[in-house]
């Protein structure tokens, strides 16, 4: 729920994520660091893949998300990954993508830090009354919000 671009994350390596202080290493656009820190949710689900991570025959031994092939995992298969799961909510079409869902995290933490309720991204498809991010969510596993 940081917000980071497709490409961040693909190039996430496992020295990046410095879990004695629960934060993650992200290096942007123009070779910018930042540091983000993680939630608990977050926090266990990288320990469960990192437990499950494979450790033979990887040829990418520092990337912290590996293909099947033990490389590191391209963008395109986060991309059919997050489609396959926004399908499986009942989240699917045209106005849905990994970038989308970007803009989705920036809102929700705008809207925490700002001590306001969820934001509704302009992105969502209109209803007249709309859908909280964590609502839409809550199948696939419920957002946490920024901490205050």
């Amino acid at each position: 729920n940081c917000g980071m671009r497709l490409s961040e994350l693909v190039a996430i390596d496992l020295t990046d994520v410095l879990r004695n202080n629960n934060t993650l290493r992200i290096l942007g656009k123009g070779n910018k660091e930042r540091i983000v820190y993680l939630n608990q949710a977050c926090q266990e689900a990288i320990s469960r893949y990192l437990a499950v991570r494979p450790k033979d025959g990887v040829v990418d031994r520092n990337a912290l998300f590996l293909s099947n092939r033990g490389t590191r995992i391209k963008p395109i298969t986060v991309e059919v990954m997050v489609k396959k799961y926004l399908e499986k909510i009942g989240l699917s079409g045209p106005g849905y993508s990994v970038h989308k869902l970007r803009h989705t995290a920036t809102g929700m933490w705008t809207s925490a830090s700002s001590r306001t309720s969820w934001a509704t991204p302009t992105w969502a498809p209109r209803k007249s009354t709309p859908t909280p991010p964590a609502a839409r969510w809550s199948r696939l596993s419920r957002p946490t919000p920024w901490p205050r």
